[in-house]
């Protein structure tokens, strides 16, 4: 199976004003992961998705990096690939990449599309069905970017080899 990239957001909660609190990426079968600082103007912060993703306002704080360091870091990663990350959620992540991309005050040197972009009407069948079984085996680990992307790369894979 060739490698594709693929890309996770975490966020503050699932509304126009939320923005990424988490971005992990798989890339070269290596994945990287980041926590993400609040701006001062990111102020949308929904408990439902804290008791989803377990990581807190004061952690971010704590242990995030700026938006700029982070933006920074992924357009680094991705200066030595096509450019291309698949997501399954792509127009969120998109979405909440923009986010972190306009506070850093740079331009993403890449594309997020979805992942079922890349497969056939079956496979999106199988990949979908595959990604929610392991979800339901796997919920306590659900919503972390590390778990989700390797839980994407398993559905990606048996949606191609099940052809």
């Amino acid at each position: 199976m060739s490698e594709i990239n693929l890309i996770d957001v975490e966020a503050s909660g699932l509304h126009f004003e939320s923005y990424p609190i988490e971005v992990g990426v798989r890339v070269s079968g290596i994945v990287q992961s980041w926590l993400i600082r609040p701006t001062h103007s990111w102020t949308h912060w929904d408990d439902a998705a804290e008791s989803l993703h377990k990581l807190s306002r004061e952690r971010l704080h704590l242990e995030g990096l700026p938006p700029e360091r982070v933006a920074r870091e992924l357009n680094s990663l991705f200066s030595e690939t096509d450019c291309v990350v698949y997501s399954d959620a792509a127009p969120w992540d998109d979405d909440w990449i923009k986010t972190l991309f306009a506070a850093s005050g740079q331009k993403p040197a890449f594309v997020v599309l979805p992942i079922t972009d890349l497969l056939d009407q079956d496979a999106s069948g199988r990949f979908q069905r595959r990604l929610a079984q392991l979800r339901e085996a796997n919920h306590s680990r659900l919503h972390r970017v590390r778990a989700d992307l390797e839980q994407l790369r398993e559905a990606y894979r048996h949606a191609i080899e099940s052809s």
